[in-house]
């Protein structure tokens, strides 16, 4: 039977955002899931990557936290 898998790449962008919170908030929801700081300072922006099931899921969690941004989705064959 094929899944559906999807990668997601985004920005993440919120003042007083935790690294750690966002990363804990969305492991329930995917796999390999990376967040580090976005490279341009005082911005307060994260990247974030994962792999999911359900990437509208993903975004409703991260929205939480702040601005989503520059989106990218890529599904994966399994």
């Amino acid at each position: 039977m094929f899944i559906k898998k999807y990668s997601l790449e985004f920005i993440l962008n919120s003042k007083n955002i935790n690294q750690e919170e966002v990363k804990k908030s969305l492991l329930d929801f995917g796999e390999k899931v990376e967040v580090v700081d976005d490279p341009v300072p005082g911005e307060g922006n994260l990247k974030v990557h994962l792999e999911t099931l359900d990437p509208a899921t993903v975004f409703d969690v991260s929205a939480q936290f702040g601005r989503i941004g520059s989106i990218r989705v890529n599904e994966i064959q399994t």
